[in-house]
């Protein structure tokens, strides 16, 4: 898979699997982790966050149930999680 395909492949999985805005750390940690557990193999979860805790929870959960975390970012207090089951 070229990059310009998993940018597409991205987009229509973001509109599916999205977990938006969660205001705490654990209600981030469990969507993700039922989001998570509704997924195929190979699919990528978007996740947003403002709580800074999400930083060590986030990568501790993908760790925890063998999924990648592909990439986390950062904008203004807002913190963008991508994690590949």
């Amino acid at each position: 898979m070229n990059t310009q395909e998993l940018f597409e492949r991205l987009d229509v999985l973001f509109e599916t699997f999205k977990v938006e805005h969660a205001a705490k750390s654990k209600a981030a940690h469990g969507r993700a982790r039922k989001a998570l557990g509704e997924m195929q193999e190979g699919d990528v979860l978007e996740v947003r966050a403002d709580d800074p805790e999400t930083l060590q929870d986030m990568p501790a959960l993908c760790n925890r149930i063998g999924v990648q975390l592909l990439d986390i970012t950062e904008d203004a207090g807002e913190y963008r999680f991508l994690i590949k089951k």
